[in-house]
């Protein structure tokens, strides 16, 4: 959440890599830290980070790309 809030890009990176961990077993284990690594980014609110939640929102992952939806669509409601 602190990196969330330092607005910096070059972070967004880091925050990306997360999201596309994988586990081989109990991929859930992970599902905290890349929901904390999505939050992070909307926190951001750069043109990068919100490309990255654009971009995750398409991902394989069938977390990561619901959640990050959700966050999206959050962010269309408070505007």
């Amino acid at each position: 959440r602190i990196m969330g809030r330092l607005a910096d890009d070059s972070i967004v990176d880091a925050l990306v890599e997360i999201l596309s961990e994988r586990a081989l077993f109990k991929g859930s284990l992970l599902q905290p830290t890349k929901q904390a690594a999505l939050d992070a980014l909307a926190q951001m609110g750069t043109e990068k980070a919100q490309q990255a939640l654009r971009d995750a929102a398409a991902a394989r992952d069938k977390f990561v790309a619901s959640a990050a939806n959700d966050i999206l669509s959050h962010q269309q409601k408070t505007e």
